[in-house]
Order: structure tokens, then C-alpha cells, then sequence
């Protein structure tokens, strides 16, 4: 836990105070023309942004260095946490870890990785298609 306030969630609701994070799907392939049609003919592509958006962009982009200022100190904070643990602490890390490379391991090994089985007609290829149908940008927050 990282703070005060995390350990309190922790603590209250028994859950890791994981908000969400920014996730890019990969390429889809292009769907059969007859599927294409029956779902409405949307657009396959992302679209363009918009000019507010991109002013948005140029004003938040000093408030994006420094956050990834922050984020520099915070990965050296949990390199100087690693440097400076105790056994005990250190063997928990290295489990930690060996649990990561192994969920990573089983991920690729069911094929969990991958964006798309390349079933228009299932439920996950209707979804894509009206996701897409309504995204102005490949890049979604999950």
C-alpha cells in the first residue's frame, strides 16, 4: 500500500483501490461485408480530433510532464523500498514477483492476450463493432 488512504480502502472494503488505467485494443480485422452491414455500417477507423480536443491537449500538456515527473519519483520510491527492505519484506517482494511472472505466463499460454477471437457474429464481435461504432479515438478508458 502506497498510503494512508489506500490502507483505509483496503482495510473498510476488502478491495485494492484500483480505479482503472488507459488500454489500447489492437488492430480488429476488417469484418465480413454482410456482418459490416447488418451491424450499421459505422465507421472501422478511428476518427479525427476534434480542434477542442486538441486545445485541451496543447493546455493539459504541462500538467502531463509534471505528472510524469511524479510517477519518475514514485518508481525510484519503490526502487529505494526494494534497496532498503528487510529479509522477511524481500522475500514477500520476490513471491510477489514469481506470482507475476507466472499470471503473465498463463495469460499467454490461454491466449488472453490477444484482442479478438474473430467471431463477428458472437457477443465480443457485436460488441467491437458498436464500440467502434461510437469511439472517436482507438484508445479507450477502461
Amino acid at each position: 500500500m502506497s498510503s494512508s488512504k489506500d490502507h483505509l480502502l483496503q482495510s473498510r472494503l476488502g478491495i485494492t483501490p484500483d480505479a482503472g488505467s488507459w488500454c489500447e485494443i489492437g488492430k480488429i480485422p476488417k469484418p465480413p461485408p454482410d456482418v459490416h452491414r447488418n451491424a450499421g455500417n459505422g465507421a472501422l477507423r478511428p476518427g479525427f480530433i476534434r480542434p477542442l480536443r486538441l486545445l485541451t491537449l496543447v493546455l493539459a500538456s504541462p500538467f502531463l510532464l509534471i505528472l510524469g515527473f511524479l510517477l519518475l519519483l514514485a518508481s525510484g520510491e519503490e526502487v529505494l523500498k526494494k534497496w532498503l527492505a528487510t529479509g522477511e519484506e524481500r522475500e514477500r517482494l520476490r513471491t510477489e514477483d514469481l506470482d507475476a511472472k507466472r499470471r503473465d505466463t498463463a495469460i499467454v499460454e490461454l491466449g488472453l492476450n490477444q484482442t479478438f477471437d474473430g467471431d463477428w457474429n458472437g457477443a465480443a464481435g457485436q460488441f467491437l463493432l458498436r464500440w467502434y461504432g461510437h469511439s472517436s479515438h482507438h484508445k479507450r478508458y477502461v
